[in-house]
């Protein structure tokens, strides 16, 4: 995994724990807590949508160097899904 794609998912899941601790104490919070959870999540939506954004550039980059295997990590993912859904 590479040191991107390892913060992606660092955020995304101190994201998930932001949004499950506002599940779990919803209704216990007052105004001023629920507008700080809310105020955390969106920043760390917007941290992700940009860590996505870069990683999403970074595929692109590579799919433009390297055309061939891309193609072929495509058609390897393809066959897989493909084995997946055939056997249920």
């Amino acid at each position: 995994m590479t040191e991107e794609s390892t913060r992606i998912r660092g955020e995304l899941e101190a994201l998930l724990a932001d949004v499950q601790e506002l599940m779990q104490r919803a209704g216990h919070l007052t105004d001023a807590e629920v507008t700080e959870l809310k105020q955390r999540a969106q920043e760390k939506i917007a941290s992700a949508r940009q860590s996505v954004g870069r990683g999403v550039d970074a595929a692109s980059d590579y799919v433009e160097r390297r055309p061939w295997n891309a193609v072929a990590i495509a058609a390897g993912l393809g066959l897989l899904l493909g084995l997946v859904i055939g056997r249920r």
